[in-house]
């Protein structure tokens, strides 16, 4: 008993090694894990700057740490949607006749010649238009669900639903309502709907959480709007695709012989 007492310290100085020696491995994973980030966003700033997609001030006010957070809590199906869609490769009609798949560029329910991303999320067929009435409702109820504040709430649907159907965007917000407006307008609406949001809107509402006193920040919020945005675009580009295969839309307008 005496023997095994006596080994207690030198057991417990192998104990505390091993802790500091995981505590600096993980600070070093960290750090390379940073590094990594940081080399993939310069190279993706440096392919939106010489394709001349983004300029350097639109790419300034992307909220990019909110779009990680984001992208880190989906599942990796998800994932591949969010991929294609915010680099505009997903399989529309326009990607699809250029890549000699199909005959037509055609959107499958409205049949507008040189369907594109954003177009499916546009689309004025009465089917898309009732998919996008659910899908707002949906996007509205998440919006409430992670205590998004009201002004910024009824801005972003508003301006959201303007962009969608082509209207003029209202004017009649508060000073701080219009400049984070003024942020996302400069940014683009296309690109808000691919989840890059500005980032006053974090600003705005890590304020409003401050003033409820909510131990929560304006980043987490801002990730899962991201998230909730993503769900609201899959919903629209979901209905497109049971449109397409579940209809004799494809035997009129695609050569889907080429890919069956």
């Amino acid at each position: 008993m005496h023997r095994h007492f006596m080994e207690v310290p030198a057991l417990l100085d192998e104990l505390r090694e091993a802790y500091m020696q995981r505590e600096d491995d993980r600070r070093t994973d960290g750090r390379l894990s940073g590094l990594v980030l940081k080399i993939q966003q310069d190279r993706l700033e440096k392919w939106w700057k010489t394709t001349k997609k983004l300029t350097e001030v639109q790419i300034q006010s992307i909220d990019f740490a909110a779009a990680r957070q984001a992208w880190k809590n989906v599942w990796p199906a998800r994932r591949r949607y969010v991929s294609k869609f915010s680099t505009n490769y997903s399989p529309v009609g326009r990607n699809m006749q250029r890549w000699r798949f199909w005959k037509t560029n055609q959107c499958p329910r409205c049949l507008a010649p040189n369907e594109t991303c954003n177009h499916v999320l546009q689309c004025m067929d009465p089917r898309a238009a009732t998919t996008r009435r659910v899908a707002f409702s949906t996007l509205t109820q998440r919006m409430v669900d992670i205590k998004t504040a009201p002004q910024i709430q009824e801005a972003l649907l508003t301006v959201l639903k303007c962009w969608i159907e082509n209207d003029g965007i209202p004017t009649n917000f508060t000073a701080e309502i219009q400049s984070a407006l003024d942020q996302q307008l400069t940014l683009g609406w296309n690109q808000f709907v691919r989840g890059r949001i500005a980032l006053k809107w974090q600003q705005l509402q890590s304020a409003h959480f401050e003033d409820l006193k909510v131990r929560q920040t304006g980043q987490k919020w801002a990730s899962l709007l991201i998230m909730a945005v993503w769900d609201f675009t899959w919903t629209l580009w979901d209905h497109r695709n049971d449109v397409l295969h579940n209809s004799d839309v494809h035997v009129q307008l695609l050569d889907m012989d080429a890919i069956n």
